[in-house]
């Protein structure tokens, strides 16, 4: 989706300095239950950010300016369009920063929504980052339609 572009009413806009996510990163979490947050994605991150719950069990990470972008163009909707959004998102947002080792300490709601034991992964997704359970991400490629990927990159002119 393109700056500027709507869907489901919001108008989706990429943080300027940030630019795009991208990589596959696999971090254990501690005894402690933090998790190592690499450093190529706080670098664009920033040094506080928010995770919060995706409809599917993995979390979502935004820098600031794409969470604030994001507040800003659910409260210009009608809240009848909105309610069910806002009570998905907002009471189980968190925000985080992380220590000097680079790591976060996660709600434990959040780490039990997202079924994290041992170890988590974090995915550069374009214009945002994702947290799964390595278990629960490699349970999702190895379910990967190639075929279905292949044709939709094929319609979008790649």
């Amino acid at each position: 989706m393109k700056e500027g572009q709507a869907r489901f009413g919001l108008t989706v806009r990429r943080a300027r300095h940030h630019g795009m996510y991208f990589g596959n990163y696999e971090h254990t979490i501690d005894d402690k239950g933090r998790l190592f947050v690499p450093a190529k994605l706080r670098e664009k991150l920033g040094e506080t950010f928010i995770v919060t719950r995706h409809t599917r069990p993995f979390l979502l990470v935004y820098d600031m300016e794409a969470w604030e972008n994001l507040a800003r163009k659910i409260s210009e909707l009608p809240e009848t369009r909105t309610e069910q959004i806002r009570h998905f998102l907002f009471p189980n947002a968190q925000e985080v920063t992380p220590d000097k080792q680079g790591r976060i300490m996660l709600e434990p709601l959040l780490k039990q929504y997202a079924g994290f034991e041992k170890s988590a992964t974090f995915l550069g997704v374009g214009n945002r980052v994702e947290i799964w359970s390595t278990e629960r991400w490699k349970q999702e490629q190895e379910k990967e339609d190639t075929a279905g990927i292949a044709q939709s990159m094929y319609e979008l002119g790649f």
